[in-house]
């Protein structure tokens, strides 16, 4: 029986997350063996392109069992000019039509947006100009566009009741979070990580990891043929398993208190 699913699905900063730091890796490691996360960046994409992968399919089946989406697309809407480029209002509309497609096709799905960053316009113009990219190609990125959209996201967040992760807030005023100045280093990576883990364990609670199933039997389960210890190993293994998950509510529940029952506070 397939894996229930998470999809992680934008531009290149979603794509990319799934290297050693970002949050795509993250999620893989706090998911293990319990849901499939798939990673559906695709590098260059605006909010239009995505919504046109998400119309194609985005190669995710519409028999896939989703349970989450994270959403991480505007940092190339954010563009002054080029083909990347959207209007804030364009923008809006993209991704009002791409939570509707999720609602009618994966309506189990949670939903958490995340806004794009700011940006570092000069290294960005240095490096695109050390290519010996024609001037009339270079594509002009600030801060102050990339706000718009990320105020754009936030807003539609908030019409559309979905969770989102203002990531141009966390990064705003820092310079060392950046690779290129576009995309994120591991540090620019990391409080976006703790965001959207904070986010999944507190608004989400039935896709923690500690209260879900394994996706695959326990592995005393395909035991030697005509040996009952294993049975008897696989219930003691369940059984120890529960006691220490018990214990651990039971020591969380407890803790701020005094042996007398009291507040520590």
């Amino acid at each position: 029986m397939p894996y229930p699913v998470i999809v992680v699905t934008g531009d290149s900063i979603a794509q990319q997350s799934f290297k050693a730091g970002g949050y795509g890796s993250a999620l893989v490691d706090f998911y293990q063996g319990n849901y499939d996360v798939l990673n559906r960046g695709m590098g260059g994409y605006n909010s239009t392109q995505l919504l046109q992968r998400f119309i194609e399919g985005l190669d995710v089946p519409s028999s896939a069992d989703v349970r989450l989406f994270v959403i991480h697309i505007g940092t190339n809407d954010c563009a002054e000019k080029g083909y990347q480029r959207t209007s804030a209002s364009e923008y809006r509309d993209n991704l009002l039509s791409i939570i509707q497609h999720i609602r009618t096709i994966y309506p189990a799905a949670e939903i958490v947006l995340l806004t794009p960053s700011t940006v570092q316009s000069d290294v960005i113009l240095a490096l695109e100009r050390s290519t010996g990219m024609p001037e009339k190609f270079i594509t002009i990125r600030t801060p102050e566009r990339a706000r718009e959209i990320a105020e754009m996201c936030k807003a539609v967040a908030l019409e559309e009741k979905v969770d989102c992760l203002d990531v141009f807030a966390m990064h705003e005023g820092q310079r060392d979070i950046f690779s290129d100045g576009l995309h994120y280093n591991a540090k620019g990576y990391k409080p976006v990580n703790d965001a959207l883990i904070q986010l999944i364990c507190s608004k989400f609670p039935k896709l923690v990891p500690d209260d879900l199933p394994r996706a695959f039997p326990i592995f005393a389960t395909y035991g030697r043929e005509g040996i009952d210890s294993f049975e008897q190993y696989a219930t003691a293994i369940k059984e120890i398993g529960q006691r220490m998950k018990a214990q651990a509510l039971d020591e969380t529940g407890s803790e701020g208190m005094q042996s007398d029952g009291s507040s520590r506070d």
